[in-house]
C-alpha cells in the first residue's frame, strides 16, 4: 500500500469516526435535551394555565385542587390509616393463597432523609414528587442516574407491620410479595428471612409449608394536618357487636348460627352472584343455601357486611363451610334462614 493510499485510507476513518461522533452527539445529548426544553415548555404553560383559572374563579380552582390531594393521598395519606392498611394485607394473603398467622404494628417512627426504597416503590414517590415539591427540577437528573435513592421531606413518619406468613411454596410468597408492592399506597418491604425446603427424594414424602417473616413500611405525612379531612373514603365493615364471652348472661354459642341468619339480607338472591341455590335441612331449621366463587379481593369481612349486614356473618360463614380463611377462586356456600 503507497503513502497516498494511506492518507485516504486515514483520512476516510477519520471522517467516518466523525460522523459517527456527531450522530451520537445529536441522538443521546442534543435530542433528551430538546424534549426536556420542550417538556417544561408545556409545564410552564400549564402552570400558566392553572393562574389565570385561579385569578378568574378560585373556586372551581380550589375544588380541583382538593380533588388532586385526595387522589395523592391514596398513595401518601396524612394519617397512618391502620385499618385500611390490615384490609389491603388481608387481600394481598387471599389473591396470593397465603396465610398470615401473626401481625405486630409499629407506628409514629420518623423516617431518615436519605432513605432506600425498592425499584417499583421509587416509581410511586416520583409521581409524588411531581405534585408535592419533594425536589426541585435540578435534581431529577441525579435521581434518574441512581433510581434506587429517593430524599423523603422532613415529617414523613412510617407505619411498620412484622408478619409471620405461611405459603404452600414460594411461588405463593412472590405473589404475596408482589401484591404488596403493587397496592397504590407508598409501600416498602424492609426485610423478608425464610429458610426452604429440603428437596423431597421419596415418593410419597409430604413437602412442608414455607413459613417466612416479613417486614412492610407504609409512609404517612401528618405534618400535614389541615388535609385530614380530604382523607380517601375507604370502604370499612362496621363493628361485630360480638358479645363478651366472659360475661356470665352470654349467649349460648350453639345458637349463633341461626341469630345471625334471622339477620341476614332479605332478598339476598339479588345481590348474591351466585352459581347456584339449594334447600337444606339442618337442626330443625330449613336453610336456602347459596353456592358463591370466590373472587380475589373478597374476604370474610367484606362478605359478612355484603349479605348479611352484619359482621356476625363472617362467624357463619366460616362455621357452615368449616374454613378459617378464603381462597380466591373456591366455592363456598352462604346460607340464609328460610322464614
Amino acid at each position: 500500500m503507497s503513502s497516498r493510499q494511506k492518507i485516504t485510507l486515514s483520512f476516510t476513518l477519520i471522517f467516518v469516526l466523525l460522523i459517527l461522533g456527531l450522530g451520537y452527539y445529536y441522538w443521546f445529548h442534543l435530542i433528551p435535551l430538546k424534549d426536556r426544553v420542550e417538556g417544561l415548555t408545556q409545564s410552564i404553560k400549564s402552570k400558566e394555565v392553572q393562574i389565570s383559572q385561579l385569578e378568574k374563579d378560585p373556586k372551581s380552582t380550589g375544588n380541583e385542587l382538593a380533588n388532586q390531594t385526595a387522589f395523592l393521598q391514596q398513595m401518601l395519606p396524612v394519617a397512618p390509616i391502620l385499618d385500611q392498611f390490615i384490609l389491603d394485607l388481608e387481600k394481598a394473603e387471599i389473591s396470593s393463597g397465603s396465610l398470615i398467622t401473626s401481625f405486630s404494628f409499629n407506628e409514629n417512627q420518623s423516617v431518615a432523609q436519605n432513605e432506600t426504597l425498592s425499584e417499583s416503590d421509587y416509581k410511586q414517590s416520583e409521581e409524588l414528587s411531581v405534585d408535592l415539591n419533594f425536589q426541585n427540577d435540578n435534581t431529577k437528573d441525579e435521581i434518574a442516574s441512581e433510581p434506587r435513592k429517593f430524599f423523603f421531606p422532613e415529617g414523613i413518619e412510617r407505619l411498620t407491620v412484622s408478619m409471620i406468613v405461611e405459603a404452600p411454596s414460594y411461588i405463593e410468597l412472590e405473589a404475596f410479595i408482589k401484591a404488596i408492592e403493587d397496592l397504590q399506597r407508598l409501600t416498602q418491604i424492609d426485610s423478608l428471612a425464610f429458610t426452604g425446603n429440603r428437596e423431597v427424594r421419596e415418593a410419597g414424602k409430604t413437602v412442608n409449608k414455607l413459613i417466612y417473616s416479613v417486614t412492610v413500611s407504609a409512609f404517612y405525612y401528618p405534618t400535614l394536618k389541615e388535609l385530614k379531612d380530604q382523607l380517601p373514603k375507604y370502604e370499612l365493615p362496621s363493628p361485630a357487636n360480638k358479645t363478651n364471652p366472659l360475661y356470665p348472661f352470654a349467649e349460648n354459642k350453639n345458637d349463633s348460627i341461626d341469630g345471625v341468619l334471622d339477620n341476614a339480607a332479605e332478598y339476598p338472591s339479588e345481590n348474591l352472584g351466585t352459581l347456584a341455590s339449594k334447600v337444606v335441612e339442618k337442626n330443625g331449621n330449613s336453610y336456602i343455601v347459596y353456592i358463591y366463587e370466590v373472587k380475589p379481593g373478597d374476604t370474610l369481612i367484606s362478605l359478612a357486611i355484603k349479605y348479611y349486614n352484619n359482621r356476625d356473618g363472617e362467624d357463619t360463614i366460616k362455621e357452615w363451610n368449616g374454613i378459617t380463611r378464603l381462597l380466591s377462586g373456591e366455592t363456598i356456600e352462604m346460607p340464609f334462614l328460610l322464614k
